[in-house]
């Protein structure tokens, strides 16, 4: 048998890029998680690193917590997109804290995606039939996803799989173009 040749190495595997995505709680996180299944299928160039913010307040301290967060895993590599996943109704009714989160968001490269009207709204968007919920108010996107879902929120990752089944492309873009952030997350993430 020949002595194996130390100089030479197989064939590499390319680097994943990674994107930071802060996310308002758990749901969030496991939504960011199936987000990380569908560019796996797709294309496998990015790996989508999460943070629960443990949040349901104000932005503008969640996109602080998320900053910091980013810049100590920045250590590590760079981030190639960061975004934040933030509930609509934690400021309905304050356009200028939308404002001012998107500004300060913009200034330091984060895409906000305002899940509209909340959280559960959003995950009932993505499923065939109930794309009104957008329409609705927080307290009905909750009580409409307890109806649809037969429980509490959140939806862990295998019941959002399960639920989703393969969402199509077009569900995603229709969701995309009625979501402020999400069509450029999207773009970002090369999906669809």
């Amino acid at each position: 048998m020949a002595p194996r040749s130390r100089g030479r190495r197989g064939p590499s595997i390319p680097q994943r890029k990674r994107i930071y995505i802060g996310c308002e709680g758990r749901a969030e996180v496991e939504y960011a998680r199936w987000l990380q299944d569908l560019v796996n299928e797709s294309h496998k160039q990015f790996h989508l690193s999460t943070k629960d913010l443990h949040g349901g307040g104000n932005p503008i301290h969640m996109l602080e917590i998320a900053l910091k967060d980013r810049a100590r895993q920045q250590a590590l590599s760079r981030f190639h997109a960061s975004a934040l996943l933030l509930d609509a109704d934690t400021c309905s009714g304050a356009s200028e804290i939308v404002a001012d989160a998107n500004r300060r968001a913009k200034k330091h490269g984060f895409i906000i995606v305002w899940q509209c009207p909340c959280g559960e709204g959003f995950l009932l968007r993505h499923v065939r039939g109930l794309r009104a919920a957008a329409e609705q108010s927080a307290r009905e996107a909750r009580d409409d996803f307890r109806r649809t879902f037969n429980r509490e929120p959140p939806l862990e990752l295998h019941e959002i799989r399960g639920h989703f089944g393969r969402v199509g492309n077009d569900m995603l873009l229709e969701v995309a173009g009625s979501t402020e952030g999400f069509q450029e997350l999207l773009h970002q993430l090369r999906l669809p």
